[in-house]
């Protein structure tokens, strides 16, 4: 009933142009000579395609097809090649070069759908999804983006929509005229939610302020794609060292989850800066914020962080310190840990650190 909505059709009929010139622009224009949004030539080869004769899209369809039928004879190929390879057992080297060579002749398509559903359908292992995504950041990525494009956008039969999960990379691998090209061809939705939060993750690491604020406002969208989740994590990660941490602390939401990751990634830089900012907003941010800090001071010199914590204010900051030095001590240092343990100031948290140090510890076993 839906394709009865004369709007509707409308905007079929832009998407289909916008992704036709998107092609255009990428066979034309290596990632190696990036164009503004603004210069002739992008007006020319990228706008103007969307009105090009019958003729030039004639040939870029007859193109199409023909690489549409190749890969169609590559997934027959390469079908046979994997369960040849199953039937011989594990072979890690093997299955990793067989899933490079899928991933170089299918690209993004659906041909590499349906080869890795066949897989999962056989129980064969594969890391070709990984190996598509890493296509985005090689000589093949206009191409990769291409096929991308033409996935159908739902879930195919694993359950997986990889059209979403593979726009991220993509997007992280475009410079910024690529980026808008490809954006724009992609229509909206939670794909084109995941390309732009995962163009901010390579833009981050040069326009760290900006960029955190941007995919901010972007996840205050709730469109609920894939990244969302995890994308501060991603994101801190890639934050560079001289970073204004402190400001981009103030920015963040309520959600204590993408401060963890900021304080982790601080305190691995600068753990006293981490540790002065935190005391310094106290009220304000939660004390476990300082697990991190701590982790970082016992990583670089366990003695030294010994020496640290217990120069720390009495109070919940100095409890949940005590906690992560009471596990790095435990085993091997008791009494040094009995130490710590004695100056929790909260009598539940103390019996617990108590209790912990008692435990038997096995060999490959967590620490409680």
């Amino acid at each position: 009933m839906w394709l009865n909505d004369r709007k509707t059709k409308s905007g079929m009929v832009l998407l289909a142009g916008a992704f036709a010139a998107y092609v255009f622009y990428q066979r034309s224009h290596p990632a190696s000579a990036p164009l503004t949004r603004n210069s002739p030539a992008f007006q020319r080869e990228y706008v103007n395609e969307t009105h090009a004769g019958a003729d030039s899209k004639k040939r870029k369809r007859e193109v199409s097809d023909v690489r549409a039928t190749q890969r169609k004879k590559d997934l027959e190929h390469l079908k046979k090649q994997w369960l040849t390879l199953g039937k011989g057992g594990e072979n890690y080297e093997a299955a990793l070069e067989l899933s490079k060579e899928s991933a170089r002749l299918l690209l993004a398509s659906q041909e590499s759908v349906d080869l890795i559903v066949f897989l999962s359908e056989h129980k064969i292992g594969n890391g070709i999804s990984d190996r598509i995504q890493d296509l985005f950041s090689s000589s093949q990525a206009a191409d990769a983006r291409i096929t991308l494009l033409g996935l159908p956008d739902g879930q195919s039969g694993d359950g997986t929509n990889y059209r979403e999960e593979w726009s991220a990379k993509a997007g992280m691998g475009c410079s910024e005229a690529e980026f808008e090209a490809f954006h724009a061809a992609l229509g909206g939705g939670p794909c084109a939610q995941e390309a732009l939060l995962g163009h901010y993750q390579a833009r981050v690491t040069v326009e760290p302020v900006e960029t955190v604020r941007a995919t901010i406002d972007e996840l205050g969208k709730k469109m609920d794609s894939m990244s969302s989740v995890s994308i501060y994590s991603k994101l801190m990660d890639r934050l560079p060292d001289s970073a204004p941490f402190g400001e981009i602390e103030e920015m963040l939401p309520k959600a204590d989850h993408a401060r963890a990751m900021l304080f982790k990634k601080w305190a691995a830089v600068d753990r006293q800066g981490a540790f002065d900012h935190l005391m310094a907003n106290s009220g304000r941010l939660n004390p476990e914020l300082i697990v991190p800090i701590t982790q970082a001071f016992m990583k670089g010199d366990m003695w030294a962080g010994f020496e640290w914590v217990q120069k720390m204010p009495d109070g919940p900051h100095f409890d949940t310190a005590a906690r992560v030095v009471i596990n790095s001590l435990r085993t091997m240092y008791p009494d040094q840990a009995r130490q710590v343990a004695d100056q929790i100031t909260d009598p539940v948290e103390r019996e617990k650190a108590y209790e912990r140090i008692s435990a038997p510890y096995e060999e490959g076993q967590p620490r409680k």
